[in-house]
């Protein structure tokens, strides 16, 4: 994937949206997007469903990724009132899944799938207590005064980011040797 595809398109705003209005509501939708992102890994290793058959992509293809977080932001703008931002947001990741089925990366169910699955995570989210708990700090986080906390929440998402993406890639090769024992090393016997 290039320096300009979806992904680092969709996080770079997010990014440069924390930064700028730094937030309670921005805050929120950051770390339902991380949340969101672990549980359609964890949901793409428990399906296994492939993609196309000319694909060269291995990973499975169902729910599509992009498809499902696209949702998702589209869903947390609707849910939270911002009606007419989340249909263009929705409209633009029905294009990008159009785009993906025409391109043979996934099928017009896996999209469909993640559509659905994204705009489902936006409302479970929002209907969580850690999305009323970060709103909680709205006040402290608009003042505006103190940098070093701002940084700290920063640091805090990075790392949130990066041990979500470790523990998914543990759950996902535990849920694969699971399903597939026929996949798992040999055992070797102690001497």
């Amino acid at each position: 994937m290039g320096l300009f595809g979806v992904k680092w398109l969709v996080s770079g705003s997010l990014g440069l949206m924390l930064l700028y209005r730094h937030d309670g509501y921005w805050f929120s939708v950051l770390v339902g997007a991380i949340l969101n992102a672990f549980g359609v890994k964890v949901l793409k290793r428990l399906l296994k469903q492939s993609r196309p058959k000319d694909c060269t992509k291995e990973d499975p293809g169902m729910p599509s990724s992009h498809a499902h977080m696209l949702s998702y932001f589209a869903g947390f703008a609707g849910v939270t009132g911002m009606t007419a931002q989340s249909a263009s947001m929705f409209a633009f990741a029905c294009a990008v899944g159009v785009e993906r089925v025409h391109r043979g990366i996934h099928t017009l169910e896996q999209i469909a799938v993640g559509l659905v699955t994204g705009a489902l995570g936006a409302w479970l989210w929002i209907e969580s207590p850690g999305h009323a708990m970060l709103m909680e700090y709205d006040d402290y986080l608009r003042s505006g005064t103190n940098w070093m906390a701002h940084a700290g929440i920063l640091a805090i998402a990075l790392s949130g980011a990066a041990l979500l993406s470790a523990t998914g890639r543990f759950i996902s090769g535990r849920i694969d040797r699971t399903q597939h024992p026929d996949n798992m090393p040999p055992k070797t016997k102690n001497a």
